[in-house]
């Protein structure tokens, strides 16, 4: 089998996690592949936490592998919704969406919690986007009149605005060391950005790209490093962004939509719709 369309990838210790469209969750190691997950619907995201990886995607999929044993067990959620992201902590607590809504859960995903954080709303956005930080879930959402990053406490059920961006996709949030950082886009217009925020004093500032993106879709760190994923431009290609601290860098090309990336010292991974390309400081190669 050749692996030449992904949606999701992550590293774990020597082993790569892989969903290939609708093949299911592969693991490769070295240069061995074998199924770890028979799936007929497309994961888009995976973390790991503690003892676990867990991976969300289509149709209200929710899988999670216990690393100890090599166990998988599958929820669905009673919707049709596309789930997009899934984040949380160490200590069993789980945040991902369904349509609107936040599904949260404090046993390591053995059972789910709703709730409506947009409920005052008569037309509420669909959440694309989340990160729990502390007692805090950061919530990005699809393009709609009130698009944006919102923040909900788990604990006190406040609901605050972080940041308005009307019509503009959030299509992921990532947190380190304090800073907020999101990216951004709107399909019909060259809008993609990368937009970072400072929790602790709220300053702000948006860098764009050298080369104009209809979005970027991911954004991952690799040790120190962040790097950012674009949508596939006109000629059917996205880009491989290094985030510096005023200036994003392309490094590197893949066919195709970039969905997710990963990576460890060496080398980085990236899951396309067209191929799932390894990238090296020198020698850029495709994985077969």
């Amino acid at each position: 089998m050749h692996l030449n369309a992904a949606t999701s990838i992550i590293q774990h210790g020597q082993s790569l996690f892989v969903s290939c469209k609708k093949k299911g969750i592969y693991v490769m190691e070295g240069n061995e592949l074998k199924q770890s997950l028979s799936l007929s619907v497309d994961i888009y995201k995976f973390i790991q936490k503690g003892a676990y990886l867990y991976g969300v995607g289509e149709a209200g999929t929710i899988v999670r592998l216990d690393l100890r044993n090599q166990l998988w067990t599958k929820t669905t959620f009673p919707s049709p919704q596309r789930l997009w992201d899934i984040d949380g902590s160490d200590d069993g607590i789980l945040v991902s969406h369904n349509g609107s809504k936040l599904v949260v859960s404090y046993n390591y995903g053995s059972s789910w919690d709703y709730i409506s954080p947009f409920q005052k709303f008569k037309h509420p956005p669909i959440i694309r986007s989340l990160s729990l930080v502390g007692e805090w879930i950061y919530i990005g959402t699809q393009m709609h009149e009130e698009s944006g990053v919102w923040r909900y406490h788990l604990l006190s059920k406040r609901m605050e605005k972080i940041t308005s961006l009307p019509y503009r996709m959030i299509s992921s949030i990532f947190h380190q060391d304090g800073v907020l950082y999101f990216t951004t886009g709107g399909f019909e217009e060259n809008l993609g950005s990368v937009e970072v925020v400072d929790l602790l004093t709220n300053q702000r500032k948006t860098i764009l790209p050298p080369i104009k993106e209809r979005a970027l879709l991911d954004c991952f760190h690799v040790g120190s490093s962040l790097y950012l994923i674009s949508a596939q431009d006109q000629q059917g290609y996205s880009r491989i962004y290094l985030l510096e601290p005023n200036q994003m860098v392309p490094i590197e090309f893949v066919k195709g939509h970039s969905f997710r990336g990963t990576g460890n010292k060496d080398s980085l991974y990236i899951a396309g719709l067209r191929e799932i390309k390894k990238i090296s400081l020198t020698t850029p190669t495709v994985l077969h």
